[in-house]
């Protein structure tokens, strides 16, 4: 078995260390190198190519979550563990299969993105009301943080003053999902669990949204979902829009911030490639995690039962393989034919659902944001991220 031995072949800190560092893509960029091999630091298989992250991303048999603990032994029970537990990406197989066909049945009756993206406009217009012109503000705190949630809540059919608040737990929720979340954060996020099970649970009773009708109704195809697993899925595309979403959202505006000859694409007829082009280029989430619940072989590797996999997608997105130039950021790439689409959005039965409704949300929300500030700059050079061992998204971004 060959072993990737972190520290000796780069040494640097290990994968999980680099995400949030000056520039993780050199580290990608040696891991890509070689076939998958286990890292002897983390004790996880490493696989950064395209093509054997798309054999992974596909594979049945690599689950989202350890089968011997499928739910979240961090929450240690309580109401973030019950939405954990019946979140439709955290789980596999057939229950997985049957969640994940109801919320895509679900999704099918929301209006189309296009709407999504003017709701994503108008949050930014009611979001800078009565800030004048060249006043400083937090693009992240002000913005990219609580505008994806407010926009989800409002494109699910929630009221305006409903969805401000299912947002705001939402926030306060999603350390829930991350296992090296602090005491504090996950006390909170038990709370704002318990609130958004309250807040969501009526609307998926009463059925008399669309979105929840669809995911409960016993005449429709598959297995109805519960009203538990109805309430987490809301919670779901919620919770993943405050990471994924603002993220995106706060990694465009820095790549038109840092050039901004891309502003003008970014609100034209190439809004969609541009932003495909920052989930390839630097996405938010740089990896995702597998465990072999049998045994397996990816990109040449055996790799045996029950041994943890990390998926690099951010180096994916990255390999001359799949992508010409893959060190440039092209802003009309995937205006090309056949470019095949970004690693980080996934791929087989845990293919991100919500990847067009990021995109709408980002989109809208930034080209609304350039036409009100057209002359927007960012105030600090230097750029801090958020701890994580996944995710690499700005902390702040002051800007007038």
């Amino acid at each position: 078995m060959t072993v990737f031995d972190a520290q000796k072949d780069l040494a640097a800190p290990t994968v999980l260390d680099v995400v949030t560092g000056a520039d993780p893509f050199p580290c990608y960029a040696t891991v890509r190198a070689a076939p998958p091999a286990r890292c002897a630091r983390t004790g996880l298989w490493l696989v950064a190519r395209h093509a054997d992250l798309q054999q992974a991303l596909a594979d049945p048999a690599l689950h989202v979550r350890p089968p011997a603990a499928p739910g979240a032994p961090w929450l240690a029970g309580g109401p973030a563990a019950i939405l954990f537990r019946q979140h439709v990406r955290m789980s596999d197989g057939a229950d997985h299969r049957a969640r994940r066909e109801r919320l895509l049945a679900g999704l099918r009756t929301l209006p189309p993105t296009d709407r999504l993206a003017g709701i994503a406009g108008a949050q930014v217009g009611a979001r800078l009301a009565g800030r004048p012109p060249g006043m400083a503000f937090d693009a992240m705190a002000d913005l990219a943080v609580p505008l994806p949630p407010a926009c989800i809540a409002r494109w699910l059919g929630l009221p305006d003053a409903v969805a401000d608040r299912v947002a705001a737990e939402a926030v306060r929720f999603v350390p829930a999902l991350l296992p090296w979340s602090g005491a504090a954060e996950i006390a909170a996020a038990q709370d704002a669990a318990a609130r958004l099970i309250d807040m969501l649970e009526t609307p998926a009773r009463e059925g008399r949204l669309p979105f929840f009708a669809a995911l409960t109704d016993p005449a429709a195809p598959g297995r109805p979902l519960t009203i538990g697993e109805a309430v987490a899925a809301a919670a779901g595309l919620l919770a993943q829009s405050c990471e994924a979403t603002t993220g995106l959202v706060g990694l465009t505006l820095l790549a038109v911030l840092r050039d901004p000859a891309l502003a003008p694409v970014l609100q034209g007829d190439g809004a969609g490639a541009l932003l495909c082009e920052v989930m390839r280029f630097d996405p938010p989430i740089h990896n995702t995690r597998r465990t072999a619940a049998a045994a397996v072989t990816i990109g040449g590797a055996a790799i045996p039962a029950g041994d943890g996999l990390l998926l690099l997608l951010a180096a994916g997105g990255r390999d001359g393989a799949a992508y010409a130039d893959p060190d440039s950021f092209v802003a009309d790439r995937f205006l090309a034919p056949q470019v095949p689409p970004p690693p980080a959005f996934g791929a087989g039965g845990h293919r991100c659902p919500g990847s067009r409704a990021a995109l709408a949300i980002a989109g809208g929300a930034l080209a609304a944001l350039l036409r009100d500030r057209p002359s927007l700059a960012l105030l600090e050079s230097s750029i801090a991220w958020r701890p994580s061992q996944n995710a690499r998204i700005p902390a702040r971004l002051p800007v007038a």
